[in-house]
This record gives C-alpha cells, structure tokens and sequence, in this order.
C-alpha cells in the first residue's frame, strides 16, 4: 500500500512492507496523476462500482444534452420562428420543451451528484479503514519519527482530497469537456468562420492555466505540509491540557 508522507519539496511517497522486526519503509519516487500504477490503482478501486460509474455517465450525457440544446430551442425556435417568424401557434410547444429539458436536466443531474457522493463517500471509507489497519503494523520506529499530527493529517485530509478528486474533480472535468464539445459542435454547424473567431483565445487560456497551475502546486504542497505541522501542534497542545489543569 502507498501511504502519502507529506507533500513539501523533495518528499515523495514511502511504499511499506512488512519485514523482520515490524513494518518497514523505503522511500519511491513520487507518483503523478497520470502515472500508470496511479491509475491502475483507481481502476482497482473503482472497478467493483462500475456499474455506478455506468449510470453517473449516462446521466451526465444527458444533462450535457439538456443544457446544449436548450439555447438552440431558444435562439433557433422561438426566437426565429415565433418571435421572427411570426408564428405563435407554436410558442406554447416550444415553452414544452424548454420546461421539460429543463425538468430532464434537472433530474439527470440530481442523479449524478448523487451517485458520484455515494461513491465518493464508499472510496473514503474504505481507504480510512486501510489506512489506520496499516498503521497498526508499523514499528514503534515509524511512530517516533514521525509526528502524530502529520499522521493524522495524512489520514483525514488527505484521504478527503481523494474523494474532492472522485467527486468533484474528475466529475467536472469530464462533464465540462463534454458540454465544449457539444456547444463547438453546435457552433461549427452553424456558423464555421464566427466559431473560429470564438474559438482564438483558446490557447491563450490554455497557456495560463498551464502557468497557474505550475505556480500554484508549489504553494499548495506548502499548504499540506503547514497543515501537518499545525495538526502537531494542536494535538500536543490539546493533550497536555490534562496534565496542566491537574497539576496546575
């Protein structure tokens, strides 16, 4: 099992396995998001929901679709044909639409935040139980060099950045990539040289959010390795509350 250390410059991952005399740890290099035994790992982790993983997909599809294709219904309907057009007979079925795209939407999308919390919620709670079964393994070794905050922040903070990146994470960013391309789509079909206008400063935001992106990783590793040492801390502080108000 990997068990994340810390975060800070020039710290990685420690890979644990158990040997003569307890637990023991040897340092590996640090795995990226796109790393195959990263990803390899979540396929494993997530493989026995995939059935769920089935449904959320399915579900943000078709929210993607609602939410594209209700401009269309507006611009394309009632504005040119009933607006434009003249043609109200049709206003009352095209106001149908609307209403139930916007109730489909709706629904797909309650659904999906749904599944996705569920799972979210499953992943935690089996990498919490893991993680603290692991540590009862370790040597007393392990436990004197390292601090017990940081070990609980690892445990808590860091188990719920995985389910922020479950959730949150990869569920917007598929979801957004797939309304981009329905909305270009869209867009290219109806009119190529204005989309191509549209579309110009899309490597320029590219560009900054490469460089955000490399500016803000290392602070937020900072971030993580300040919140361990604040979990020190606290929990020394705390503990020695006790022995202050009885001998105090």
């Amino acid at each position: 099992m990997l068990f994340l250390l810390g975060h800070g410059p020039g710290r990685g991952v420690r890979r644990f396995a158990k040997g003569e005399g307890g637990a023991t740890d040897e340092e590996v290099p640090r795995l990226r998001l796109t790393d195959r035994r990263m990803i390899a790992w979540f396929v494993r982790e997530l493989g026995p929901h995939w059935w769920r993983i089935a449904i959320a997909t399915t579900a943000m599809v078709l929210s993607g679709l609602c939410d594209v294709y209700i401009p269309v219904v507006v611009g394309q309907r009632i504005i040119q044909e009933v607006l434009i057009g003249h043609n109200y007979d049709r206003a009352g079925t095209y106001v149908l639409w609307l209403l139930g795209l916007f109730a489909a939407g709706a629904v797909t999308q309650a659904c999906r935040a749904n599944i996705m919390h569920q799972l979210g919620q499953r992943l935690v709670y089996n990498l919490r139980l893991r993680a603290y079964e692991h540590l009862q393994g370790l040597s007393l070794s392990y436990f004197h060099r390292h601090n017990t905050g940081d070990i609980m922040s690892r445990i808590s903070n860091d188990v719920g950045a995985v389910e922020d990146m479950v959730v949150h994470g990869t569920d917007s960013v598929i979801s957004d990539s797939l309304r981009v391309l329905l909305i270009i789509t869209i867009l290219l079909r109806t009119n190529v040289s204005l989309t191509l206008v549209g579309l110009a400063p899309l490597p320029i935001f590219l560009v900054s959010v490469i460089l955000f992106a490399r500016v803000a990783r290392p602070i937020y590793e900072k971030i993580r390795a300040k919140l361990g040492e604040i979990n020190t801390q606290l929990q020394e502080n705390i503990s020695g509350i006790q022995v202050i108000k009885a001998f105090g």
